[in-house]
């Protein structure tokens, strides 16, 4: 057999299979057959993480204990180094059935243990209860990207309208049009469709571009936006995920500076990169900024929730690069056909 052995593109979730031999992946393909799940089956450790890197979203890894060259041990703690117990679970199945090998196998970060052989309806419950756990984990993050989404801060708030005020005495017309662009800024950011796992990329881009203009009034234009968008990518549906980028690039930069935006198509992904010229983030920061235990509430909450929306959404991470003095970058990839 052919590795990785794929069935069932079309189906809702992705399951891969990790088995050295032919006759118990046969098993494990006949069993998901019925199911509505594309599978992909590789016979070694080392195949299995190259799909986990490459193949984009996988829900779900059955995973055979004893493998020649990668222990299942090894290849579930190398997949702990890359996603929590709730990112992307992992099933045991083995022959060996000692209380040891149970201990270590959920020591390794396995989220489930099934002996062989196994019944075919208590392995259709245990993959159903582990992918609802996922599922589960995907409601809440689009929730939790919702929330933040829509999140408006006390002192953004506090500041616009002290700019409107002051531009009342001296430039009724600017003040009229912050006012317009704030109340615009709100209905876009309180929108139900918050809610929704994809939005077209045009909508999200005029919420941005209205924060910009926000920005740049209350700041006398000292903060400039620069952007370069292929077209086709106006049409495109996908998280609301960018528009908090562009909020961590401009922040409160009363120093002025230069925000930039490009979207291209390149090797089969959307890449949206935001760049900006500021102070940068010092290195040690850079690399505990994506991390749940580090990050505070004062910063770096929103690119988190960004990268747990990406790893979940396509199994890809957020890229961040940062020079003290020279500025931030931040890409988002996604992938050019529908995961």
């Amino acid at each position: 057999m052919l590795t990785p052995y794929h069935t069932n593109l079309k189906g809702k979730h992705t399951v891969l299979i990790v088995d050295d031999q032919y006759v118990n992946l046969k098993v494990l393909l006949d069993a998901l057959q019925t199911f509505d799940y594309r599978v992909i089956a590789v016979k070694s450790g080392f195949e299995a993480l190259e799909q986990i890197d490459q193949s984009g979203k996988i829900d779900l890894v059955i995973l055979d204990l004893m493998m020649p060259g990668m222990s299942g041990y090894e290849v579930c703690q190398e997949i702990r180094k890359r996603y929590s117990l709730l990112e992307l679970p992992v099933l045991m199945v083995t022959a060996a059935i000692q209380p040891q090998d149970k201990v270590a196998a959920f020591q390794a970060g396995a989220n489930d243990y099934l002996p062989k052989p196994f019944d075919l309806e208590e392995l259709r419950a245990r993959i159903g209860s582990l992918l609802a756990m996922k599922d589960s984990l995907g409601r809440a993050i689009h929730l939790e990207v919702a929330f933040l989404q829509s999140q408006i801060k006390p002192h953004f708030l506090y500041n616009v309208l002290n700019s409107i005020v002051a531009s009342s005495y001296t430039d009724v017309e600017r003040s009229r049009k912050m006012i317009a662009d704030l109340a615009d800024y709100l209905r876009g950011s309180f929108r139900f469709s918050n809610l929704d796992e994809r939005i077209v990329f045009a909508e999200e881009f005029r919420l941005i571009q209205t924060y910009v203009d926000i920005e740049q009034a209350r700041f006398k234009n000292r903060i400039r936006f620069v952007y370069d968008i292929a077209e086709s990518a106006y049409d495109l549906h996908i998280p609301p995920l960018v528009e908090n980028a562009i909020r961590h690039g401009i922040g409160d930069r009363i120093e002025g500076g230069e925000v930039t935006m490009t979207v291209t198509e390149s090797a089969g992904q959307w890449r949206f990169i935001v760049a900006d010229d500021g102070i940068g983030i010092a290195p040690e920061r850079l690399k505990t900024l994506l991390d749940r235990a580090e990050t505070d509430e004062r910063q770096g909450v929103g690119l988190l929730n960004i990268n747990k929306r990406l790893k979940y959404e396509y199994g890809i991470s957020l890229e961040l690069e940062s020079e003290l003095g020279r500025g931030t970058k931040v890409t988002v990839c996604i992938p050019a056909s529908p995961v």
